[in-house]
């Protein structure tokens, strides 16, 4: 119980950083496929880069990360817009799986990727890259963390 309250306390940190002025007015929320699936929230940050929280669950057992994305603009000629995205941030979980040592997880993450914004429906489509690594409950990277993300837009 301790460690679930000590997860949910770090989820609030994240949320409290996001908690910043919109750019257009853009907030995305979707389901991002890895090696799990996982309820993605973007948030639009007043220099126009944003702040990501994802929750899910995903090989290891549960997870919950928070990621900074500077975005920056592809110079593509289609009706939608693409952009790039790097940055970074911390991930935190309980790990379950019969590899690990099991318990809270807490470590860095990286991320990279690139999406595409529909014009003319309120969509975003985005595949991305997003490793990490771990130092509890033990120190080991996770290389494994590809995914492919539907967001809608409000």
């Amino acid at each position: 119980m301790k460690k679930l309250l000590i997860t949910v306390a770090f989820s609030l940190m994240f949320f409290g950083i996001a908690d910043a002025q919109t750019v257009n007015g853009l907030n995305t929320i979707g389901l991002r496929g890895t090696a799990g699936a996982e309820v993605s929230y973007q948030r639009y940050i007043s220099n126009g880069d944003r702040v990501e929280a994802t929750t899910g669950v995903n090989r290891y057992g549960f997870a919950l990360e928070g990621v900074y994305q500077v975005v920056k603009d592809l110079p593509i000629n289609t009706d939608g817009v693409w952009n790039y995205y790097y940055g970074g941030g911390v991930g935190s979980g309980i790990w379950s799986d019969d590899h690990h040592s099991k318990g809270l997880a807490i470590g860095f993450l990286a991320q990279a990727g690139m999406e595409y914004r529909f014009l003319k429906v309120p969509f975003v489509i985005s595949l991305d890259y997003r490793p990490g690594y771990y130092f509890v409950p033990e120190s080991e990277f996770d290389w494994t963390g590809a995914g492919l993300t539907l967001r809608y837009v409000f």
